[in-house]
């Protein structure tokens, strides 16, 4: 992308990656390149709406913590998932899929006075073809103003059908100890930290202990945190959820993350997996959305 012509967008370095800078009357904002991660979305006269470690690495092939990771074509580990996905992997290490570790290209930037359209655009290529052998167009579109709306889409340009999961995998800033998640209540969740079992949730989802579960609801969720008067709504068409915290041991054992940062966030992530396996034939086009606001 050449800088002229725009007037709101710019392309910066941090350490090792690209980025896209963005200056908005409406908000703030910062994507790397790398992985079509939106890492920082601050809308004018407002808090961050989602949550960067401030130990986050810039650095190439691994993912900076925090923001909205993409996981494509695999959520988490590859032995995890169906064996349709699991059995076209040949390099199954890389936890998350590869998309997060690939340079996207710039598809399309429109700006306006009132928000900035774009798109990231990722294509099959000689790295992707040595770890899972489908033709693919990944793109990432985003829409934003006093809010975020975002899109992930996949189209199959191959000639044999493919599989695969995927998650946006949402940072969101939260006070812990006052903090309570609305939208699971009377929903099934698969608990991971209890041997994958399947459970009522009944209530809110209070965090105060370690929380790895998937929801196999795609919301609305609301982050609402009794000292504020304003709380996050997630939106999503997704099949399933993750809402996850790592606690106090976990947050020890992660990288980079500050042992307490425990404390100030959560994810609640966006996405179809388990069952919820996506299979396109060739030529077709799924899309994943996303909505993160201030309400």
């Amino acid at each position: 992308m050449s800088d002229k012509g725009l007037v709101f967008c710019k392309i910066i370095f941090h350490d090792e990656l690209p980025c896209l800078q963005i200056e908005h009357p409406k908000f703030q904002a910062l994507i790397c390149l790398q992985g079509a991660q939106l890492l920082s979305f601050v809308p004018t006269g407002k808090q961050n709406l989602l949550w960067l470690s401030p130990l986050a690495e810039y650095k190439t092939e691994q993912s900076p913590r925090g923001g909205i990771p993409i996981c494509w074509p695999w959520f988490g580990n590859a032995e995890k998932n169906p064996p349709e996905i699991f059995d076209a992997v040949t390099n199954p290490e890389q936890a998350h899929g590869f998309a997060r570790n690939q340079l996207f290209d710039i598809d399309e930037v429109n700006e306006t006075a009132h928000k900035v359209q774009l798109s990231l655009m990722l294509s099959d290529n000689s790295a992707t073809r040595e770890i899972w052998p489908h033709a693919f167009e990944l793109k990432a579109s985003f829409t934003l103003s006093d809010h975020i709306e975002m899109t992930l889409s996949t189209k199959n340009i191959g000639n044999i059908p493919f599989s695969f999961t995927e998650a946006l995998h949402s940072y969101l800033p939260a006070n812990i100890k006052t903090t309570q998640i609305t939208g699971a209540e009377q929903q099934t969740y698969v608990d991971a930290l209890d041997k994958w079992v399947n459970k009522l949730e009944l209530n809110r989802i209070g965090i105060q202990k370690e929380v790895d579960r998937i929801v196999r609801h795609g919301g609305p969720y609301r982050i609402i945190d009794s000292d504020k008067k304003e709380h996050l709504l997630i939106e999503s068409d997704g099949k399933d959820s993750i809402i996850w915290n790592p606690w106090i041991d976990k947050s020890k054992r992660l990288s980079q993350f500050p042992d307490h940062a425990y404390q100030s966030m959560l994810c609640i992530e966006s996405a179809n997996i388990l069952d919820n396996v996506v299979t396109l034939a060739p030529g077709q086009t799924h899309s994943l959305d996303l909505s993160i606001k201030s309400v």
